[in-house]
C-alpha cells in the first residue's frame, strides 16, 4: 500500500497575515497504526502549515472496533489549530 499521507498542499495563512502557533491532529483508524508515520505525517503537514515541526502535533487512536472505522472501512482525522 503506497503511503499518501499528509501529501503537499500548501495552505499558507499569510493572505490575512495569521501564522500558526500549534497544530493538533489526531487520526482516528484501526489499522494501520498510525504510531509508524506520525513523524512523517507531522513534518509534512508542518510543511504544508508554514510551520516547524514541533508546532505540529499528530497522533492516534482507534475507533475500538466500533462503526465503520472500527470495521476498517474508513479513517478519520480530528484537527485544531492555533492561530495568531
Amino acid at each position: 500500500m503506497p503511503r499518501r499521507w499528509a501529501t503537499s498542499a500548501p495552505c499558507s495563512p499569510t493572505p490575512t497575515h495569521l501564522h500558526i502557533v500549534h497544530a493538533d491532529v489526531t487520526v482516528i483508524a484501526e489499522q494501520p497504526p498510525i504510531a509508524l508515520y506520525t513523524e512523517e505525517m507531522r513534518e509534512k503537514l508542518a510543511a504544508a502549515l508554514v510551520a516547524t515541526p514541533s508546532q505540529v502535533s499528530v497522533k492516534g487512536k482507534t475507533n475500538d472496533k466500533m462503526g465503520f472505522i472500527g470495521r476498517g472501512e474508513g479513517i478519520a482525522a480530528i484537527a485544531v489549530a492555533v492561530l495568531e
